[in-house]
């Protein structure tokens, strides 16, 4: 792993010094759909690279409802196209958003002789569930595609298992806007309720049922505990269901989808964030869910699990705290062990700032996504 980032590093040393001469790149990013409000991250990188002057569009079909502010404030509506047409075909980067579809635009890559490099992002669902239930859907794609950018170390190494060259894969990490994300230190509240809050969607691969068993083993102990999830999903009705069985009615309470500036402001009023994210039997998983690094930029401390890429971003004992996939009783035990060593929470989310301002910034993710794809270019003009 490592040789494979030393070359890839040098071919970007390579690229820094063609981008100070070399004109914007034209970039056609692919989605089934556009915009998903739960993807984020998709916008954030569309974002992230028109501010760095490059020329973006969008290969998707367009959703009109729940349009985010972001969405709006930049105009992306505009940059969509249902279909490839002349405007969009000569595009230097065919950047596919999730595995299949990647396997779409090597399709229409090579039916319309597209000349763009294609490039494919692998965030969660599409190597883990969608992999297994279609084994081999991406045989073709990753002997032809050019390059593979997976959201974790931990789904780069699956790609190479699955029959991908070393040296076309090299994470690159789903990113947040710091700006928007300001540190605040959060201290265990004298009196009153301890908050504890989730974000995410109401999926099984996101273990709310846990964190809800989890809470309602701490209230035995510290009854003046409240536990808030935002989100909206398919289980919503069952998880609403288990806390009514559990008699929790009274301190678990669900929103419903909010947009982020509501979710911030819910953060910024609560003090501990929990994300223990598990495999179900589907095989679905994350990658590095942003959730939690909203949760970490803003100074909560964090309760999650050793699944997927998220040791990658919490380090247990150092910028959070984590726990075996589908084990109550230890999420449980970390909430208390937050709560009487109140001490420890600066330290903490000190640390997870630090991390995601290093590694999860949307600025510096933008840069080094702009010298991987100026690298890529300048690899295909020898």
């Amino acid at each position: 792993m490592k040789s494979r980032i030393i070359v890839f590093l040098c071919a970007l040393l390579s690229a820094s010094v063609l981008q100070a001469s070399q004109k914007p790149l034209k970039i056609l990013m692919s989605q089934e759909f556009f915009p998903v409000s739960t993807n984020t991250f998709v916008i954030n990188q569309f974002v992230g690279l028109l501010q760095r002057g490059h020329e973006v569009y969008m290969h998707a079909q367009p959703l009109q409802t729940r349009s985010l502010d972001i969405v709006l404030q930049h105009g992306l509506m505009d940059k969509i196209f249902p279909s490839i047409s002349h405007e969009v075909a000569d595009a230097d980067i065919l950047l596919a958003q999730f595995g299949p579809r990647g396997v779409d635009m090597l399709e229409l890559k090579k039916k319309d002789k597209l000349p763009g490099k294609l490039v494919t992002c692998f965030r969660g669902h599409d190597i883990s569930a969608y992999e297994k239930r279609n084994p081999g859907v991406y045989r073709e794609l990753l002997q032809e595609g050019d390059l593979f950018l997976p959201v974790c170390e931990y789904f780069a190494k699956r790609l190479i298992e699955f029959g991908a060259d070393p040296k076309k894969v090299v994470v690159h990490h789903s990113a947040i806007d710091c700006k928007k994300f300001a540190f605040k230190k959060h201290e265990l509240p004298a009196a009153g309720p301890i908050k504890i809050v989730s974000t995410s969607r109401l999926s099984p691969k996101k273990g709310i049922d846990y964190a809800i068993k989890a809470v309602v083993r701490l209230h035995k102990l510290y009854p003046n505990v409240e536990y808030t999830i935002i989100g909206a999903g398919s289980q919503k009705g069952a998880l609403e269901k288990l806390v009514s069985e559990l008699g929790a009615q009274n301190y678990i309470s669900f929103t419903g989808w909010r947009q982020p500036e509501q979710v911030i402001k819910i953060l910024n009023d609560s003090d501990i964030f929990m994300l223990p994210s598990m495999t179900p039997l589907s095989g679905d998983q994350e990658g590095i869910p942003n959730a939690l690094k909203e949760a970490m930029a803003l100074g909560l401390p964090v309760v999650s699990t050793y699944h997927s890429g998220i040791p990658e971003l919490v380090i247990h004992g150092i910028s959070g705290l984590l726990a075996s996939e589908k084990d109550d009783a230890t999420l449980a035990q970390h909430l208390q062990f937050l709560i009487e060593h109140p001490e420890k929470w600066e330290p903490m989310t000190r640390a997870a700032r630090t991390m995601i301002e290093q590694e999860f910034n949307l600025d510096t993710e933008s840069e080094k996504l702009e010298k991987i794809l100026y690298a890529l270019v300048q690899e295909g003009m020898r």
